[in-house]
């Protein structure tokens, strides 16, 4: 069956244009073939906003320390923007794993998952299900400085998460997450937050460059892309907004 698109003024139609079933059918499929890429895109860039976002607050930190004292409140506050980015980054990356290598069904692109097997990213899902059950995490700062000129002076800053007060609440995540957690805070007394942040992106970016090398991003998504520009130009480009099937009345509206 054809389906006829069509423009009319007046009660009358001055125009139409033939698609057919199989055309107009291969509109859903290509719609999701773009969104796949769309969605996948979006997490990846939700990821990389939300570490720049934490390294700046770290620099920033560090520039204001050159020239600057803290105090307490100046304190708080950067603990809870630490936190605040730490959260978003970790969410992001256990949504990016988990839409491409879901719990149930196959996985939206033909690539390999093995690297999600990598301490870094297991870390990463430890320290996140903390922050989601039990507690924002204590902020320990160190630094580092030499006098310079003009009351200025060199400064070394380092952001990590309070181990010991993890081990304190550990107890109240559920079994496979504190299992997790101890791997990496048991004998240590703080987490180095920047390193494993920015390290994990190291192997995130080798994933998200065989996403792009894949045959559903590199192929199926770019025809299916193409496909939906076309019929968009062939269509409601032109004003053809209405359509009826082609054995109804010429102003039959579907």
């Amino acid at each position: 069956m054809n389906y006829v698109f069509y423009k009319e003024k007046d009660g009358k139609v001055i125009a139409t244009e033939t698609v057919s079933e199989d055309d107009l059918n291969r509109v859903d499929e290509a719609a999701q073939y773009v969104m796949r890429i769309y969605r996948v895109e979006e997490i990846f860039h939700m990821i990389m906003s939300s570490l720049l976002e934490f390294n700046c607050l770290i620099f920033q930190r560090a520039d204001q320390g050159r020239i600057a004292e803290d105090d307490v409140l100046d304190n708080e506050l950067f603990r809870v923007r630490i936190n605040q980015c730490a959260a978003t980054f970790l969410t992001s990356l256990e949504m990016y794993q988990d839409y491409l290598h879901p719990q149930r069904g196959s996985s939206p692109f033909s690539i390999p998952t093995d690297k999600f097997s990598d301490d870094r990213f297991e870390v990463c899902k430890a320290v996140r299900n903390y922050i989601q059950h039990i507690s924002t995490v204590g902020i320990n700062i160190s630094w580092g400085g030499s006098a310079c000129a003009c009351g200025e002076k060199m400064c070394s800053f380092s952001v990590s998460a309070d181990a010991d007060e993890m081990k304190k609440n550990k107890d109240k995540l559920q079994k496979s997450t504190r299992k997790s957690l101890s791997k990496y805070i048991d004998g240590k007394s703080e987490l180095n937050l920047f390193e494993m942040f920015n390290s994990v992106v190291d192997v995130l970016f080798a994933i998200h460059k065989e996403v792009r090398a894949s045959v559903e991003y590199a192929m199926q998504y770019q025809n299916s892309a193409q496909f939906l520009s076309k019929m968009h130009d062939r269509l409601l480009g032109r004003g053809f907004f209405w359509y009826r099937f082609d054995c109804d009345d010429e102003l039959e509206c579907r």
